[in-house]
């Protein structure tokens, strides 16, 4: 089975998800669970429609974790997916592999993406799921 992706049961923390423009946004996925997964989840992050960012503009994908999903600002970012500063208007075509990370052990129990951009004309749109790694 390859370039096929067993996506793990909590679905999507955001599918085909409109970039934010000079903002932060949380996936509309929303938080998943998937602590305790022994590093058997990948995160995968993918562009579904081509992002187009302007110069000296930064995007960025982030996951954020947290041991209480009840208090919003509990969440802190675990680790930075990806990260763009443009150097000039940047483009980047739709199916590009944004992120591979592959969660650890220690991850908290609850989970959520957050997209960032400082582009108030940005425009594209980006998946980030979980798959199941092969054993």
């Amino acid at each position: 089975m390859y370039n096929f992706d067993i996506k793990d049961d909590a679905g999507y923390y955001c599918e085909a998800q409109a970039v934010p423009q000079n903002t932060s946004t949380a996936g509309a996925g929303g938080v998943k669970q998937l602590s305790g997964t022994h590093g058997g989840i990948e995160i995968v992050a993918v562009v579904t429609t081509a992002l187009a960012l302007a110069d000296t503009k930064v995007f960025s994908i982030a996951l954020q974790t947290s041991s209480d999903n009840a208090v919003a600002d509990a969440f802190a970012t675990k680790e930075t997916l990806y990260t763009v500063t443009a150097s000039g208007a940047t483009a980047v075509a739709a199916g590009t592999v944004l992120a591979r990370y592959v969660l650890p052990t220690d991850t908290e129990r609850y989970t959520k993406i957050v997209l960032t951009s400082d582009d108030a004309a940005m425009t594209g749109a980006v998946s980030v799921y979980g798959r199941y790694l092969p054993r």
